[in-house]
């Protein structure tokens, strides 16, 4: 958080369309934080996943059913976790509302940015708010 909030517009976010869970939750948490990110709209969530792993965006957010599959392979590494409570395959990953958010009970999605993104933006940079 510290970095998105240190560069606002900066970070690019990728969503499956306009209207869906997850542009909900990256408006609510601009309000919320009082941030700035700038939101791609794909034509699903196919060609959504395709320009996150293509490096078009920084950052997607998706099922798990989406996404699952590259966690063990480096390419994209989970950043947050939609939702109150830890996914137990990922429970190192912190959830929205230890970030600060109100607006995520129960989405079950997540942000994977890519790894080389991840690297280059959130180093040293996006811990819980708890910790």
């Amino acid at each position: 958080m510290t970095w998105i909030q240190a560069n606002p517009g900066k970070l690019v976010v990728g969503v499956g369309t306009r209207f869906i869970r997850d542009d909900f939750f990256w408006r609510k948490l601009m309000k919320d934080r009082g941030i700035s990110v700038k939101i791609v709209t794909y034509q699903g969530g196919g060609e959504q996943l395709l320009a996150t792993l293509g490096g078009h965006s920084d950052t997607g957010g998706a099922s798990t059913a989406t996404f699952m599959p590259y966690k063990g392979t480096g390419k994209l590494i989970p950043l947050l976790w939609l939702d109150s409570v830890r996914h137990p395959a990922i429970p190192d990953v912190p959830t929205a509302i230890e970030e600060g958010s109100t607006s995520c009970p129960g989405i079950g999605e997540g942000s994977w940015p890519p790894r080389a993104r991840r690297s280059r933006l959130f180093r040293n940079s996006w811990t819980p708010s708890g910790k």
